[in-house]
């Protein structure tokens, strides 16, 4: 390994040991790629722990532990009944005769049980179509 690569894995090293946020997202990142590629949630975290103990050092393999307990802490969803199900579906599919889009179930979940919307800032922007006369 040149001089250089030492040095910048020193430094990488460094940062990551004083900062477990910082080596915690370089985890996810590395997880998530190798989900991309087809590995399950627990081995793409599993190989993920094992990079960064092995090329910096520093243990993720816990803060993955935390993260699924803090998952697992979340409140438990409302099942939704059947009849709520039935209600949502004749509101979709037989009072719209058209496209459904998100806004359609959003209306019909929020007439049959009520719905906050609190995704907006999910939603993807769509850009300005442009002329072709440009």
């Amino acid at each position: 390994m040149s001089k250089r690569v030492k040095q910048a894995f020193d430094v990488l090293k460094q940062a990551m040991e004083k900062d477990a946020n910082y080596a915690w997202s370089w985890h996810c990142n590395i997880a998530v790629m190798a989900q991309d590629a087809g590995a399950s949630h627990a081995i793409a975290n599993d190989g993920a722990a094992r990079f960064m103990k092995l090329c910096f050092g520093v243990d993720t393999a816990r803060e993955s532990e935390l993260a699924k307990e803090e998952s697992n802490k979340k409140e438990p969803k409302r099942p939704i009944l059947l009849t709520e199900a039935l209600n949502i579906w004749e509101e979709l599919h037989v009072k719209n005769t058209g496209e459904i889009g998100f806004c359609d179930l959003e209306k019909a979940l929020d007439n049959v049980i009520g719905v906050e919307n609190n995704i907006g800032m999910y939603q993807p922007k769509i850009a300005p179509k442009q002329s072709h006369n440009q």
